[in-house]
């Protein structure tokens, strides 16, 4: 099994405990219980660092306290693109096609809530997976077809919405 951050694993973890367990055959997305336990350490372990850091004096090594934080906050340059953690939209040549998609399945999962994922899976017509769209919502590096698609599925799924809602309200 490939070796995944924190954060895919926390996503990961998050999505089954709402949406449910992987569809059949879909191995990709399975988190082992180990691979939890695993991210609760590494969490746990970086709150206690990051409290001990925040209530030690600056002249000690520390933050110096939450207005100490804040400047710090302040001062810190603005990081680079490959810095972002969106690995998949950095560089290529459909990087700003890919990040316009990437804003739009953001919203449309915002707005449509646990089941967006599975929705933009089905819509696809058996195009995409439930883990083509994870990854896209990880912004891992994804073909630009399967971009497309996903950006057809949420088309078709917005126009099938709009129809319904026009049809409620004419009865």
């Amino acid at each position: 099994m490939q070796q995944l951050k924190d954060s895919e694993i926390l996503a990961r973890l998050i999505y089954r405990a709402f949406i449910g367990p992987a569809a059949p055959g879909e191995t990709d997305g399975v988190i082992t219980f180990p691979m939890a336990l695993g991210l609760h350490a590494c969490v746990a372990a970086r709150e206690t660092a990051l409290e001990t850091l925040r209530t030690m004096p600056a002249q000690e090594g520390g933050f110096g306290g939450p207005a100490r934080l804040v400047a710090l906050a302040d001062d810190a340059p603005a990081p680079k693109k490959s810095e972002t953690g969106l690995r998949g939209l950095n560089g290529g040549r459909c990087t700003d096609e890919k990040r316009e998609i990437y804003a739009r399945l953001m919203a449309f999962v915002a707005a449509h809530g646990l089941g967006a994922r599975r929705k933009i899976a089905e819509a696809s017509g058996g195009k995409l997976t439930l883990t083509d769209v994870q990854d896209m919502t990880d912004a891992k590096q994804v073909d630009i077809k399967k971009w497309r698609e996903a950006n057809a599925a949420m088309t078709i799924i917005e126009e099938t919405e709009d129809m319904e809602e026009s049809h409620g309200k004419d009865n």
